[in-house]
């Protein structure tokens, strides 16, 4: 599921959504939220992994991925857009 985070009021979000998610073999895996107290910030990911067992070629990799912006109800509205 796309991660979604917001002002508790709603008046600021911010989400992530990638069509390429989940990656075959990680599908426990993509998108990711944590809070770290002390610093009083939290963040989320949106990560892709690679794994072959003779290793990785080098090479280009592209990943699409689509960040929102907006009040919450703007991001979430965007999101559901662009899932269909």
């Amino acid at each position: 599921m796309p991660v979604v985070l917001a002002r508790p009021d709603g008046s600021a979000a911010m989400g992530v959504w990638s069509p390429d998610q989940p990656v075959k073999g990680f599908e426990q895996a993509g998108y990711g939220r944590f809070r770290f107290p002390t610093e009083k910030v939290v963040k989320w990911n949106c990560a892709f992994r690679v794994r072959h067992p003779d290793g990785i070629e080098p090479g280009v990799y592209r990943y699409r991925m689509f960040v929102v912006v907006g009040s919450e109800e703007d991001v979430r509205k965007s999101l559901q857009v662009l899932t269909r």
